[in-house]
């Protein structure tokens, strides 16, 4: 899973270092290489039922990076309940976040002002 959320709008006068890249969308992947990137990585350790892959297969149109949203999402939702299957529950829990921009957004953390001293 790779991306970060890159600013638009930029204060300085160089250029923003993002200008260096191409950015194309891929398309989907085929059902035998989508289900390969669900299961694949984490072989061995975890698992994704039928039913969670099928789901997370209709649900992101074959898409890779969405794909990727999906499991790490549903990977994490199902350690905090202490499993090591993925199951459709998971990825029904996840869907909506997996399916906003929010779960893409960057995490800003915001300081108040500092007050002078008095």
């Amino acid at each position: 899973m790779s991306g970060v959320g890159i600013r638009r709008s930029w204060k300085s006068e160089g250029s923003p270092w993002y200008n260096f890249f191409d950015e194309f969308e891929l398309s989907g992947l085929s059902r035998h290489e989508a289900e390969e990137l669900i299961r694949n990585p984490v072989q061995g350790v975890f698992r994704f039922d039928d039913e969670a892959v099928e789901r997370i297969l209709n649900a992101s149109d074959l898409k890779p990076y969405i794909i990727q949203k999906f499991c790490i999402h549903s990977v994490n939702h199902m350690i905090e309940d202490g499993r090591s299957t993925v199951t459709l529950a998971d990825i029904v829990a996840v869907e909506a976040l997996v399916l906003s921009d929010e779960s893409v957004a960057p995490r800003i953390q915001v300081r108040p002002a500092e007050q002078p001293n008095a």
